[in-house]
């Protein structure tokens, strides 16, 4: 039993270490190409094409002829505008290897909240002492429950929230009817996708995906901290309170 949770939070740590790691090749991946694919929405640019199903060519094709006819009616700095965001976020994708490397390790380093870093390290660190059974492993495990809760106090208590930089354009409660929402609220959901660009544009996020400071849902800390309880009280009660009883001979 001991060595499958400490397998699992090995998984765990490693799991959320790789994640990190490696969102400059894949969260930002996608990040990036969702809004370009949103900029090049409102261009009705045809290449769009490429990436929907054979038999929704038609009916997208249409609708991006729609767009295209809307945006050449748009005013010429709201033209340069959406054009400008197409040429960043392409930008954005094209950045070399060598900078998405060193965007890892300045994730790792610099950018994760403190707690959050701290227990990476430390899961790491205590379990492999474990698994080596080095004298005093299982007293040290409690660090992994009070990191968490640290980690959840900050969290909930002094990180702002920060919603999706568009969330104050969807409405409050859900619409049976989106298209007449659209056509009622903002004319059309060209208008409301141009009113969405915008908000992206004047994110920190238009800039940097990198956004891992802000409020995380209390029902996942909770169960994070838990997690982190429960294996230390099990780690304890097996290895710890046997390493402390137990006479050393000389």
């Amino acid at each position: 039993m001991i060595r499958t949770l400490l397998i699992l939070q090995l998984c765990f740590a490693f799991m959320m270490l790789v994640w990190y790691a490696f969102f400059p090749f894949m969260g930002e991946l996608y990040h990036f190409r969702s809004r370009l694919f949103l900029a090049q929405t409102i261009k009705g640019d045809q290449s769009l094409l490429a990436y929907v199903p054979e038999d929704e060519h038609k009916k997208i094709s249409v609708k991006l002829s729609s767009n295209a006819a809307f945006f050449h009616q748009l005013p010429g700095y709201q033209q340069d505008e959406v054009m400008d965001d197409i040429r960043h976020y392409q930008e954005k994708l094209k950045a070399p290897f060598r900078q998405k490397i060193a965007s890892s390790f300045s994730i790792l380093i610099w950018q994760l909240p403190l707690f959050k870093q701290s227990w990476m390290i430390f899961a790491l660190l205590v379990s492999f002492a474990l698994l080596y059974r080095l004298e005093g492993a299982a007293v040290t495990v409690w660090i992994l429950p009070l990191l968490s809760l640290c980690y959840l106090l900050n969290n909930h208590f002094l990180e702002p929230e920060r919603p999706p930089p568009d969330e104050h354009l969807f409405p409050k409660i859900e619409h049976r009817k989106w298209e007449a929402y659209l056509n009622q609220q903002w004319g059309g959901e060209f208008y409301f996708n141009l009113e969405r660009l915008k908000a992206l544009r004047e994110d920190p996020s238009y800039h940097s995906a990198y956004q891992f400071k802000g409020r995380e849902p209390l029902g996942f800390l909770t169960l994070y901290f838990t997690w982190n309880l429960l294996f230390a009280y099990l780690i304890y009660k097996k290895e710890g309170i046997t390493q402390i009883t137990t006479p050393k001979l000389t």
